[in-house]
């Protein structure tokens, strides 16, 4: 190869060694948008979507990622099924998802899965919470701060300058201070606060949680170190009045009661004559409500500062108004007074139609030295998952019980599953459990898989009813006394409908509200014109009650008056049972026919009752006048103008009668209850479930929590309250079983056999 051809060759080279360098830093730019992994899906009960779309953007930057289109794809494959089929459907098809920007995107989703509440709403939302019973001040106040933001708590600034500007203060600060303080669970640290000279909120925030924090350190102080005072001799202790022990009793020495001091005496005198002062007090504690509302059976608040309206309070024992059965003192000291006629170490339950038993055991005053050697507990060592573990065996107890110090000294490494089971000892306070777990439990030659709530530590290990059964644990076997006296309280569950109408007054309150952030608007076919019918003749007898309902439904702002209008239909009484009549609008006639139907896709009957299976309990729930919850705009409200007797009202909300109400009440109201677990709404019949009665209650406060932000009410008299067999949209449902409602087929059952051709 001469010179000429080398050089020739070297420049081949170098520029085909160039275009291999472009095409590797090409394949390596697209690669870096290919490779990139999904975000995580949107969970809304983990964060708001405000959130997630923050983290999303941080993830795209550190991917740096900075093309809209791309970001638009990527959100899209990491939203999640549920979601993306959700905006598909909330958009329609005449706006494809796929073909939005990145700004259009997020937008709607956050139209979709956060719809902003009234300023209104948020206020009283806001002025509504107060610490729960598992909440430190560190969560209450974050939970207070994050929803003081749509409060907008402001004022205008009252001096000359600020006017001219037209000048807002935030008075935020004011309202979190107050607030903060009044929904304090801990009523000491509340009065400690009001003591305090500080005014600002983080001040005041400060000090609270140091004197929160002092409690928890002296509460754990106390159990680390032992009272000399408290040692089994020196407790007070249930005296026995079996005639077997009476008599045994009898023959032994009682030699600490004969050496009584005149001073011990002058102390027991003392005591007779405080309890004989006392006698016509009612004694709460004995009652075991001395925790608790009065009024509502609650134990955050007392009744003074009880938010249920008196009327609306009845009790199913007393049948009386302003309290519920679980607080109802007569019925409790009846049950009390019984008790103790009885034997007074035997243990008695009451209950009453809503609650579990509570054992009691009463007591009495005794000498502080004597000691009696039948009152020890029953104790035995069971096997958890093939590790021992010493329990008190407590009869009082539906389940069984362990702490959580004693949990982690086994070391199972079990998942502690939530649970929304809230246990009341017998002194009235509140036992709210880390949760559960299922284990296998053995004893002797038995075993059986359960479940065992994780209490907090400091609690004793207790074996319930259930475990006793399952494992035939007889108490003889453990010990030969009959009886003993266990020094940790008796638990029992508490799920009753009295507290569901308690904790959401609002919502059982019979009345019409208004949904926030949605209007319907009525659709007219093109070339359309108005339709007018006069109204129909209303007999005299009906006049004064129909006048009536009609002052009534203008006073709640559901009708205006109107001089004049291009649409008219007439309206429709009908005489209910009860003496009072029903107000119904005639629009088939010229209405109806006018509109453009809705497009809004109807689930079926089959697909509601498949979402049902393997749910035990259930709640049902109907909406009081659902319709009239939700607002048209001004044109729809003309549209639906009724004429009366005397004179014409335009409709504000949307009317019974009109033809698309079914498809547009089921379109919004599938996105009022759009991500509860659990819940199926079926126009305005709605459904809570679960395969437990917790579970129930856990999804139900999530759906009636829901409706109450959405200022929806129902009716409670058609309400079912956690059952387990139940009627729901034509069908019989009980446990995994759907069958015909008998009422349904009865006119098919009872028809007459054909007896020729013509009778086929």
């Amino acid at each position: 190869m001469d010179p000429e051809q080398f050089k020739i060759f070297m420049k081949e080279m170098r520029s085909w060694i160039t275009e291999l360098k472009g095409e590797k830093k090409a394949v390596e730019v697209s690669g870096s948008l290919v490779h990139i992994s999904p975000f995580e899906n949107f969970d809304p009960n983990k964060e708001k979507f405000s959130c997630y779309i923050e983290r999303f953007g941080n993830y795209c930057n550190m991917k740096n990622l900075k093309d809209d289109s791309k970001k638009a794809q990527l959100l899209l494959g990491s939203i999640g099924s549920t979601h993306y089929n959700a905006l598909t459907a909330y958009l329609g098809p005449d706006k494809p998802i796929t073909q939005l920007d990145y700004a259009s995107l997020t937008t709607s989703f956050d139209q979709m899965l956060t719809p902003k509440r009234s300023v209104i709403v948020s206020q009283h939302y806001f002025l509504s919470i107060i610490q729960k019973e598992s909440q430190s001040i560190a969560e209450f106040v974050a939970a207070l701060q994050r929803d003081i933001a749509d409060c907008d708590f402001k004022v205008e600034c009252t001096t000359s300058t600020c006017k001219a500007a037209k000048t807002v203060i935030s008075v935020n600060e004011i309202f979190l201070r107050a607030q903060f303080i009044r929904g304090l669970r801990d009523n000491w640290i509340r009065e400690q606060l009001l003591q305090s000279t500080e005014h600002t909120f983080d001040k005041i925030l400060s000090k609270a949680v140091a004197l929160e924090a002092a409690r928890i350190e002296s509460a754990e102080l106390s159990k680390r170190t032992p009272n000399p005072g408290s040692s089994d001799i020196c407790r007070i202790t249930q005296p026995r009045r079996n005639s077997r022990h009476d008599s045994n009793n009898n023959n032994k020495p009682h030699n600490n009661r004969q050496r009584s001091s005149p001073r011990f005496e002058n102390n027991r005198s003392r005591s007779v004559e405080s309890r004989n002062r006392s006698r016509n007090r009612i004694d709460y504690r004995a009652l075991g409500i001395q925790d608790l509302c009065t009024r509502c059976a609650r134990n955050n608040h007392k009744v003074a500062d009880c938010r249920v309206d008196y009327d609306k309070a009845h009790c199913t024992s007393c049948n009386r108004k302003g309290h519920v059965s679980r607080v109802c003192i007569t019925t409790l000291s009846k049950n009390l007074k019984s008790n103790r006629s009885g034997s007074t170490n035997s243990v008695t339950h009451v209950e009453d139609e809503h609650a579990y038993g509570i054992s009691r055991l009463d007591t009495e005053i005794i000498d502080l030295f004597e000691v009696f050697p039948d009152t020890d507990k029953y104790i035995v060592t069971v096997l958890i998952n093939g590790k021992p573990q010493r329990m008190e065996v407590d009869s009082g107890a539906r389940f069984s019980l362990l702490s959580e110090e004693d949990f982690n000294k086994l070391n199972l490494n079990l998942p502690i599953q939530p649970s929304e089971t809230i246990f009341r000892s017998y002194s009235g306070n509140m036992i709210r459990p880390r949760g559960k777990v299922v284990v296998k439990v053995a004893y002797k030659d038995k075993e059986t898989h359960s479940d065992l709530f994780i209490v907090p530590t400091g609690h004793a290990a207790l074996l319930g009813r259930q475990w006793i059964r399952d494992l035939g644990i007889e108490l003889k076997e453990i010990d030969h006394a009959p009886s003993f006296m266990s020094k940790t309280p008796t638990i029992n569950v508490v799920v009753t409908p009295d507290d569901i109408v308690a904790e959401f007054p609002s919502v059982f309150s019979e009345k019409i509200g208004c949904v926030p952030n949605f209007e319907v608007k009525l659709q007219l076919r093109q070339g359309a014109k108005p339709s007018f019918t006069r109204e129909r003749h209303l007999p005299y007898a009906l006049r004064t009650r129909v006048e009536e309902e009609l002052d009534s439904l203008e006073a709640a702002g559901i009708i205006s008056p109107v001089t004049t209008s291009d649409w008219c239909s007439p309206l429709v009484v009908i005489p209910k049972a009860d003496g009072g009549v029903r107000l119904c609008v005639d629009y088939k006639a010229g209405v109806n026919e006018r509109l453009i139907s809705a497009s809004f896709p109807i689930r079926k009957i089959e697909d509601v009752l498949h979402s049902l299976r393997g749910s035990r309990y259930f709640f049902k729930i109907d909406l009081f006048k659902a319709y009239l919850h939700l607002k048209v705009c001004p044109n729809s409200a003309l549209i639906q103008t009724i004429g009366t007797h005397r004179g014409m009202y335009t409709m504000n909300r949307l009317s019974f009668g009109i033809k698309t109400a079914p498809a547009e009440f089921n379109r919004i109201i599938s996105q009022v209850l759009h991500g509860l677990p659990k819940c199926e709404a079926y126009f305005d019949d709605i459904i809570c479930h679960g395969a437990t009665s917790e579970e129930c209650a856990k999804n139900l406060r999530a759906c009636l929590k829901r409706l109450s932000e959405y200022d929806l009410h129902v009716n409670r008299n058609k309400c079912s309250f956690f059952e387990k067999k139940i009627e729901y949209l034509g069908h019989i449902i009980e446990h995994n079983q759907i069958r015909k409602s008998p009422d349904k087929i009865r006119a098919v059952d009872e028809m007459r056999r054909p007896t020729d051709a013509d009778g086929v």
